[in-house]
């Protein structure tokens, strides 16, 4: 599993210093992870970002980038990750993510912090060796009787 976050992205590279990453320059999207045959682009906001981008519009611009890119291969999925606490003056937005989930089957996960979304990172990185590593180990598995 490969982990690129966009170079833009300094708070939360500075919190994955220490992990197996690369930082890029991406075209679509904050965060790609891909295992050679699945890619997914999330595309990380905190609310009051999100709030701002609805109101200039470039949610919707991102959002159909996004969906484009989506439709050139079915192994190509989005995600939404949004960041802080959620409150009452952010119901527009809440709205907004939830027509990601439903208008457009978009996946869209809320995190407190950065340190979280680092975290949940880090967990689908080691998942995946996991997985790997268990299949490997299983298929050498002998059965005696």
């Amino acid at each position: 599993m490969k982990l690129k976050v966009d170079y833009r992205e300094s708070k939360l590279n500075e919190l994955l210093s220490e992990e197996e990453y690369n930082i890029e320059n991406l075209a679509i999207g904050d965060i790609e992870i891909t295992d050679g045959v699945r890619t997914f682009i999330i595309e990380r906001k905190t609310w009051q970002d999100l709030s701002s981008s609805i109101k200039d519009t470039r949610f919707r611009e991102q959002r159909s980038r996004l969906l484009l890119w989506q439709n050139e291969n079915i192994n190509n999925k989005i995600m939404y990750f949004i960041e802080g606490k959620y409150d009452d003056n952010y119901k527009k937005e809440k709205l907004v993510t939830e027509r990601l989930m439903i208008g457009y089957s978009i996946p869209v996960f809320y995190f407190s912090s950065l340190t979280e979304i680092k975290n949940f990172l880090i967990y689908i990185k080691n998942k995946e060796k996991d997985r790997k590593s268990t299949r490997l180990n299983s298929s050498h598995t002998v059965i005696s009787y």
